[in-house]
């Protein structure tokens, strides 16, 4: 049997998957269904018996280990959903978010038994890394929320409850890692060095692209790296991880002679990068396989990408399962196979022979999109597919920026140190400018609101993959490519022409405010009741998830200035006017019984609300409830958003 652990890991992996689908809820079904093919097929297929069961088996295990796991670590942890409870523990992460409240991370024991982490809402306080802490108060279950998917982010990390209020903090004397600590500290000196000496948006960059910290980026400039296709920089990977390794190996190789010395010195490198990236699902997985291309040169065996990829899968999968929802871990993991598995047989098969270099690197960008397509949509609000034009520019610069900067923070801090950290901070300032550009494209992005699409043509795709492999034909995979990208083209554009006419109204509601999305077709107004800006990230989210291209206004009732503000972070693409009951710079006087003509619509500030009409029908929107044709939704106390149809023409 060849790649023994490819084999046993990516099956381990599908069994977790399965069971992580619906979070074990269909374990039964699932475990029947995996043992009944196998049978099956062991009967059928007698060649490849030996892979059949192994495969059948690994399946079988990873379902089993996530019940397991959600019975003796998951279900425990949760009884204590609602209660008050004693954490001795320490501070694994903290961040100050403003009004003297500081976001704690602290992993401990729960009341001396169960240990878990739980994060906390602290006063702001002079809190430490690795710091031993005693954290009472009541916790609860993480949930999703308009705001922010706090279940899916936190559950794969291992982070199951939060505080429900600022709880009782008592600090204690020691350290739990005196090297974690001093690494973590590095890292944040790093950052805000990177930050004093470049332009605030390149420092961000530079620190994100560097340290994996997006904290610093506002949203407006994630969501154009995003949708250009390079936001997938920001998740410390392969690439950071080399030239890293690349910086050291120089230094190491002058230095020492003996290949084991030099082995234990480069795997010291990457377990500190990897602790100074954050223990991040992709910068783990990098150093798995990066360590294991080192081992195969002191053992003297051939390194192999999917056999590392099983180890990979299978490590870091068995200290939580619920790491394969991780959208970090599973884009990385395809990012990788499509890289160094796929990417390179199929180079290999088709024999490009004439102008090698060019079409290879479009195979390689290419194949990467394709892999990562359906798991793009699955986890993101949409898909950039014009990510291989813009990573074959793209990514040298990055590169560059990343070397720079890396030699920036190696040479000390001083004055050679700002001079090179400017270079970087150039060419960090023309990758963002290119992003702009690209992201204000059309056709930049695909909507993940049409799922269905993106997986007819990824199924077509890999359909064209195989074919062109079967025939060894350049050609055929040229062409099959071509036609996936007018495919999606086309069926979203007809897509999007077909639901042209129909209006439709997305509210987020509060318990005293309320925000809403206005949209028809491609094209959308935003009403803000109170709500102080509080939603403009669902907004934002709802917009790029459903394709709104223009936003043509932002109607605020109350707290204008700050509002503004936040929807000016927040929105991409930037709203076109602001209209208020008080005309402050930069936006229109909107008082009491005025109306405004904005796009196929109507809108006239109500009492305590605004009115809004279109093609004969009239939708009312206030703090606590929507009228639609005289009939009443009461929308107050909605922990989801909720959308309504109001006709058309």
């Amino acid at each position: 049997m060849t790649r023994k652990f490819a084999w046993w890991g990516l099956s381990f992996l599908l069994g977790l998957i399965l069971f992580a689908a619906d979070w074990g809820k269909s374990f039964l079904p699932f475990t029947i269904a995996a043992a009944a093919s196998g049978v099956l097929l062991y009967i059928s297929v007698r060649k490849y018996r030996v892979y059949i069961l192994s495969v059948t088996v690994c399946v079988l295990i990873g379902l089993v280990f996530g019940k397991i796991y959600t019975l003796r670590i998951y279900e425990p942890i949760m009884s204590y959903d609602g209660k008050n409870v004693v954490l001795d523990g320490y501070i694994t992460d903290f961040s100050y978010t403003g009004s003297d409240v500081c976001r704690i991370t602290v992993k401990g024991r729960i009341n001396g038994g169960r240990k878990t982490s739980v994060t906390y809402f602290a006063e702001n306080d002079d809190f430490d890394y690795y710091q031993y802490v005693t954290v009472t108060g009541r916790v609860s279950a993480i949930s999703d929320t308009l705001k922010f998917d706090s279940q899916s982010y936190n559950r794969p990390r291992g982070v199951f409850l939060e505080g429900d209020s600022t709880p009782e903090v008592e600090i204690k004397e020691g350290c739990r890692s005196r090297f974690m600590r001093s690494v973590m500290k590095f890292r944040d000196h790093v950052s805000e060095f990177i930050r004093d000496n470049t332009g605030e948006r390149e420092g961000a960059f530079l620190t994100a692209m560097l340290c994996g910290d997006k904290t610093e980026l506002d949203d407006v400039t994630k969501t154009m790296l995003y949708r250009s296709g390079i936001g997938h920089l920001f998740a410390v990977s392969g690439t950071h991880l080399s030239v890293i390794a690349m910086f050291f190996g120089i230094i190491i190789n002058r230095l020492f002679s003996s290949k084991r010395i030099r082995f234990l010195l480069i795997e010291a490198v990457i377990v500190v990068f990897i602790a100074f990236a954050g223990f991040s699902p992709s910068v783990i997985r990098a150093g798995i396989m990066m360590s294991a291309v080192q081992c195969s040169g002191i053992f003297r065996r051939r390194a192999d990408t999917l056999n590392s990829l099983g180890i990979c899968a299978a490590a870091m999968c068995a200290f939580n399962p619920y790491l394969v929802r991780s959208a970090s871990f599973s884009m990385s993991l395809a990012a990788a196979f499509a890289a160094g598995a796929v990417g390179p047989a199929l180079n290999r098969s088709l024999n490009v022979r004439r102008f090698a270099g060019l079409p290879r690197a479009f195979v390689s960008v290419t194949v990467v999109l394709f892999v990562t397509l359906p798991l793009a949509a699955v986890y993101f609000t949409e898909v950039s597919v014009i990510s291989p034009v813009t990573n074959l520019f793209a990514i040298p610069f990055c590169t560059l920026a990343l070397t720079l900067v890396t030699a920036a923070v190696l040479t000390g801090g001083g004055a050679v140190s700002v001079c090179i950290l400017k270079a970087a901070g150039a060419v960090a300032g023309f990758v963002i400018r290119l992003a702009q550009k690209l992201a204000g494209l059309s056709f930049a992005a695909v909507p993940s609101c049409r799922f269905a699409i993106i997986m007819i043509f990824s199924a077509a795709a890999a359909a064209g993959i195989v074919y062109a492999v079967v025939y060894k034909k350049f050609r055929v995979y040229a062409v099959t490519t071509l036609l996936v990208y007018c495919g999606i083209y086309a069926s979203v554009t007809f897509a999007s022409f077909a639901d042209r006419n129909t209006v439709y109204a997305a509210v987020f509601p509060g318990k005293r405010s309320c925000a809403a999305v206005v949209y028809q077709n491609s094209q959308a107004f935003v009403i803000d009741l109170n709500s102080k800006g509080e939603y403009a990230s669902a907004v934002q989210r709802f917009a790029s998830y459903n394709g709104i291209k223009r936003i043509a206004g932002v109607f605020i009732e109350s707290g204008v200035d700050y509002s503004k503000s936040v929807y000016e972070l927040s929105l991409v693409p930037q709203a076109e006017a602001y209209y208020s009951d008080s005309g402050i710079s930069g936006s229109s006087a909107f008082p009491a019984g005025t109306s405004a003509d904005l796009l196929n619509f109507t809108v006239t500030e109500a009492d305590g609300g605004y009115a809004v009409s279109a093609y004969g029908n009239v939708l009312e929107l206030f703090e606590d409830k929507i009228i639609i044709n005289g009939n009443e939704y009461e929308t107050a106390g909605q922990d989801s958003q909720i959308l309504f149809s109001f006709g058309g023409k």
